[in-house]
């Protein structure tokens, strides 16, 4: 089994079993006046991605805490950064004039009024909630998504409401190369 639908079992698993929802202030965040380390620090918070932004999930009790778009970058970066690890900062990056947060795999957009999307390539092991990341099949993706076809300056997409994936054709075996939901200024 693949470390991708490992941790989509153990998703699935967590989720199913926990029976009450996480109390408000049940916060993956240390407290402000606490230090970020310089390198991801053990944490039972597990980063998914979804379409209109990101999700935590708590790999011990299940609970899940929804990221959206438009939250502040102050609040959202280091809380990614306990997870992964300091990241790689740019300002204004062009075309889009978006600064971008990047870790192995992973890069988030933002500007002054709060993440705007987020990027997955490489060999990204960051998926959404049903497991789909960077190297589903489009069948994989179709199973758990309603989804459709496009065609873009990317090439061919396949699209589930927001949540995008480019894949090299329609056929059902081929692969999801990179995933992005939000602004995609690459």
């Amino acid at each position: 089994m693949t470390p991708r639908f490992l941790t989509a079992i153990l998703l699935t698993v967590l989720i199913a079993t926990c029976q009450t929802p996480a109390p408000e202030t049940d916060n993956p965040a240390p407290a402000a006046e606490e230090e970020a380390p310089a390198a991801a620090m053990e944490s039972p918070w597990i980063l998914a991605v979804e379409d209109g932004g990101l999700r935590l999930v708590n790999g011990n009790t299940g609970a899940t805490r929804a990221v959206p778009f438009s939250q502040s970058a102050d609040e959202v970066l280091p809380l990614v950064t306990r997870m992964l690890g300091e990241p790689t900062i740019h300002r204004n990056v062009e075309p889009c004039q978006l600064h971008s947060a990047s870790w192995p795999g992973l890069t988030i957009r933002y500007d002054d009024n709060g993440i705007a999307g987020w990027w997955l390539g490489g060999d990204s092991e960051i998926t959404d909630m049903a497991g789909i990341g960077i190297g589903s099949t489009i069948a994989d993706m179709q199973e758990v998504h309603e989804t459709e076809f496009k065609e873009s300056d990317f090439g061919t997409l396949i699209v589930a409401g927001g949540l995008v994936g480019g894949v090299p054709d329609r056929n059902p075996d081929s692969t999801i190369q990179f995933m992005y939901s939000g602004v995609p200024c690459m």
